[in-house]
This record gives C-alpha cells, sequence and structure tokens, in this order.
C-alpha cells in the first residue's frame, strides 16, 4: 500500500514540472548514450527489435509503447519490486536494484544504457509521490518522447563528448531527485537502511 506523498499539497505541482522536465532531459541523455553505445559497440538484441518494430501495424507500436509497457512494467517494477525492497532498504539501494531488473529486462545493451538511469529517475517520483500512477505518466511522457522527437535530432548530437555530456546530465537529474527527497524526508537517513 502506498503511503502518504513526501512533498506537501502546495509543493507538488512544481514537483511535477520539474519531473516532467526531468523526464524529458533524462530522454534527451539517455537516448545520446544509446545511440553513441549502438554506433560504437553495436546492440544485436536492439537491432532485432527494430526490425520486428518495423513489421508491427502502428497502432500496435503505439499500444505498446505508450500504455502496455508504461503500465505493465511499472506495476511490476515500482508497485511491487520497489515497495518490496523499501521495505528493508533505503531509497537508494532500492532504486538502485530495482533499476537494474528494469534495464535487465529490456534485454539488450543499447537499451540497459537507455533504462537504467530512467529506472532511477522513476524510482525517485515513486518515492516522493508514493503515488503508481505518477511513474506510470513519467515513463508514458518518456515512451511519446521517443515519438514525437525525430531521430535525427539524436543522431545530431552524439559525439563522445555529447554521450559523456549526457551521462553526467542523467546522473545530475538523479541526484537531483534524491535530494528533493532528502530535503521532503530530513529526518531520514536515507544512504543507510532503514530497519
Amino acid at each position: 500500500a502506498a503511503g502518504e506523498p513526501v512533498l506537501p499539497a502546495e509543493q507538488r505541482g512544481m514537483f511535477a514540472l520539474g519531473a516532467l522536465g526531468a523526464v524529458v532531459g533524462m530522454f534527451l541523455c539517455t537516448q545520446v548514450m544509446s545511440l553513441f553505445v549502438r554506433m560504437n559497440l553495436g546492440s544485436v538484441g536492439f537491432e532485432q527489435i527494430l526490425a520486428t518494430q518495423s513489421q508491427a501495424p502502428v497502432w500496435l507500436l503505439l499500444v505498446s509503447a505508450l500504455v502496455l509497457a508504461p503500465v505493465g512494467e511499472e506495476a511490476l517494477i515500482r508497485g511491487m519490486a520497489y515497495p518490496l525492497l523499501r521495505r528493508a532498504w533505503p531509497p537508494l539501494a532500492s532504486a538502485f536494484v530495482t533499476s537494474m531488473i528494469f534495464a535487465l529486462l529490456h534485454g539488450n545493451l543499447a537499451q540497459i544504457v537507455l533504462t537504467l538511469p530512467l529506472g532511477m529517475l522513476l524510482a525517485y517520483i515513486y518515492e516522493i509521490t508514493q503515488r503508481l500512477w505518477v511513474p506510470i505518466l513519467a515513463h508514458m511522457a518518456f515512451n511519446v518522447s521517443s515519438v514525437l522527437i525525430p531521430p535525427e535530432w539524436i543522431e545530431l548530437m552524439v559525439s563522445p563528448a555529447t554521450a559523456v555530456a549526457a551521462g553526467m546530465t542523467a546522473t545530475l537529474i538523479v541526484l537531483l531527485m534524491r535530494e528533493t527527497l532528502v530535503r521532503a524526508r530530513p529526518e531520514e537517513d536515507l544512504s543507510k537502511s532503514t530497519g
């Protein structure tokens, strides 16, 4: 069962806007990192997924990417696994383990690079709001970005320097979300087990 949201009601609107910005920023960062990995190391699994998707009807891809995947993945990872781990572990450890599971479920290097930082962000959004529908909407926004932002734009941004900068920015986004949680729960030591 979800607890009470961490932030007071008057701060939730600003948090929602910040979280939306973080999701879009995370999308751009992880897309650059993922494409850099694909261009330099390859990702056979991802290429196979693209080939399969090219054969599927557009409506099925949209329903899958914009509804089924966000709802199903969030129900499993943030709805079940995260709360179970959170009973014994602090947010950082719970977020990291569930984000690794989330990333590994995608099964290929390009998507692991994409989903590990996203999973951390979604875990903190869940931790702060204590509502599963919020990370579901954030996940949907992430996936909508992949429909709205042309891949050619991402390709223009890919270089070793931008891949490193994107990785640093994705890390900064996660750290800022953690800082929001620390400020909201000053009484809880978020780096140690909560018992």
